[in-house]
């Protein structure tokens, strides 16, 4: 997962203001795509699940709150990650800090995937 430069990667922002009810927040959520190589889809699993590589990288920071891996059920290869963040700033946060960690991590997955690609950067409300 190459780290994007600010967290409004690619022209995608999710730090656009939205009026939001009393007591509700706005969450970040990063959307991966990944086509994993046939031989490595356990490792990738193993790597990019809830309790992976990535998801005790990103715990680092108290913002992250977790990873969803989604499989596809007729492309086993296709992957869709889902980071979730406390706020629009907390990826951001958690780069300043971590970004050689992160990078690295990046250039070890490399090996286990044929595709990646950043779908966007979105945002939710939150209770």
């Amino acid at each position: 997962m190459e780290a994007p430069s600010s967290i409004s990667y690619s022209g995608h922002s999710p730090t656009r203001s939205i009026s939001l009810p009393a007591g509700r927040r706005i969450v970040l959520r990063i959307i991966w795509r990944f086509r994993a190589k046939a031989k490595r889809v356990d490792e990738f699993r193993n790597v990019y699940g809830w309790k992976g590589r990535w998801a005790k990288l990103f715990g680092r920071s108290p913002e992250y709150q977790g990873t969803i891996l989604l499989q596809d059920i007729s492309d086993p290869l296709l992957f869709i990650v889902i980071d979730r963040w406390a706020s629009a700033d907390s990826f951001t946060r958690f780069q300043q800090l971590f970004r050689p960690d992160y990078e690295d991590l990046d250039q070890q997955c490399n090996e286990l995937t044929d595709e990646e690609t950043l779908i966007g950067n979105f945002q939710d409300e939150a209770v």
